[in-house]
């Protein structure tokens, strides 16, 4: 299988990295527009992008792998907002469903806000057959995660994204991968750790030491599929 990983900060492509370099013959592929490094693992052939951060540089990054590597499954791993008081620091979520939360058509077409084009309602799930695998061999918890262009602090739109979507987590990048594996008919698995409870100085000083337990659990999903 060909894998697609996007990462989205310095912090969680250095872990990556720092991860598997002991193990395998990293690669450097490209510099530009993308950094790119791969490896083999097992009967896989990994390809790991680091992509800035925004849902624009992750839609053009998937669609980047795609194109260019012909990639059988995005892989999103990287940290996230807990919104939820019981979420802790640290703790390793599998996306099941996205919520884009910024979207809006509402007062042109006859669609709720946060509602694509596509979709029934503002719940996108993630075109993931691997979802109940991982959950079950992984020990890992589905959740709901909304995706918008900015860090969220705000306590009405935390309780927004709480109450009305259920969403326990939040990222800027998840959606843009999401509905490019929708246009390219392949799978997209997304692993979220916990770096911050909607707080920016939480996430300064958390976020290596998150991203590098995170990576762990990416290796036992190559070792799994």
């Amino acid at each position: 299988m060909k894998f697609g990983v996007i990462l989205a900060t310095e912090e969680e492509f250095s872990s990556f990295v720092n991860e598997f370099k002991k193990d395998f013959e990293i690669k450097k592929v490209s510099n530009f527009p993308f950094e790119i490094i791969s490896f083999s693992y097992k009967k896989h052939d990994i390809y790991a992008l680091y992509s800035d951060i925004g849902i624009v540089n992750a839609t053009l990054a998937s669609q980047y792998l795609i194109d260019n590597f012909k990639i059988d499954l995005i892989l999103n791993i990287g940290a996230c907002g807990g919104l939820k008081s019981d979420i802790k620091k640290n703790e390793i979520f599998i996306v099941e469903n996205v919520v884009y939360y910024d979207f809006d058509l509402s007062l042109i077409d006859n669609v709720k806000k946060a509602q694509y084009p596509g979709f029934d309602n503002e719940i996108i799930p993630l075109p993931n057959k691997y979802l109940s695998l991982l959950e079950e061999k992984l020990s890992l918890k589905r959740m709901n995660c909304a995706s918008g262009d900015k860090f969220i602090a705000d306590q009405e739109l935390i309780s927004h994204l709480v109450n009305d979507f259920n969403c326990s987590i939040c990222d800027m990048e998840i959606i843009g991968e999401t509905l490019a594996a929708y246009k390219n008919n392949i799978d997209i698995i997304s692993l979220k750790v916990v770096s911050d409870n909607a707080s920016a100085l939480e996430y300064e000083s958390n976020a290596l030491s998150s991203n590098e337990k995170l990576m762990k659990v990416a290796r036992k999903i190559f070792d799994l599929l």
